[in-house]
């Protein structure tokens, strides 16, 4: 049944994550679902997070997520920061990255998850933005995101998931220009790089955006 093949790839996620987490605490996880206002996670991606080893710090399960300013999310100290904008694949979402001027602030650059190059861009449209089978799989987006010993494990890393400096510098293109669709659930055995593209969804019919 798929519910007992999503429960197995979730326990194998919280397996590896909690092996090579030992006794560390938990990190700090910012998952972002929009970049101009920046707004964080709610609904189930703290359960995302947890899985992962860590704790989501821009959103909880109550679905209500507040929009926030550089300086909200500077404070929040993530860990890892990791883009999954609404209703965009990773081409569109490196383009609005590329027009944030916050991006460009000495505030951003100065924090510790930038600094240490752990700010990753994923495919938000298939992987963070619906609620279906397939939120297993991007809990393995999240724990190799998390974890550079589980970096790749799952084949997500250089595929559905790079890290800020790559997605800008052109592997989101080359990712869209090699994209081939793969529909339907997958499990951690069977789990296949899914290249992203760029789909030009419109985001205030798909109400992804904010209220003004």
């Amino acid at each position: 049944r798929v519910a007992d093949q999503m429960a197995a790839v979730v326990e194998d996620v919280r397996r590896h994550c909690l092996a090579v987490r030992g006794a560390a605490p938990p990190p700090r996880i910012a998952l972002i679902e929009w970049i101009e206002p920046i707004m964080g996670c709610g609904h189930w991606h703290p359960e995302l997070a947890e899985a992962a080893g860590g704790i989501c710090v821009t959103g909880d399960m109550s679905g209500h997520v507040e929009t926030m300013s550089l300086a909200d999310l500077v404070a929040a100290r993530p860990d890892v920061i990791i883009f999954g904008p609404c209703g965009f694949h990773m081409a569109r979402s490196v383009k609005d990255l590329g027009e944030a001027a916050w991006l460009k602030s000495p505030e951003w650059a100065e924090m510790p998850a930038v600094r240490e190059g752990r700010v990753w861009v994923a495919d938000g449209l298939t992987y963070f933005n619906r609620s279906s089978p397939r939120v297993v799989e991007t809990a393995q987006i999240v724990a190799e995101a998390v974890w550079p010993d589980l970096s790749g494990l799952w084949g997500h890393r250089g595929a559905t998931l790079l890290t800020l400096e790559e997605a800008m510098g052109g592997m989101a293109t080359q990712l869209r220009e090699a994209h081939h669709s793969q529909p339907g659930f997958t499990n951690a055995a069977t789990v296949q790089q899914r290249p992203a593209v760029d789909s030009g969804s419109n985001l205030k019919r798909r109400g992804c955006l904010p209220d003004a």
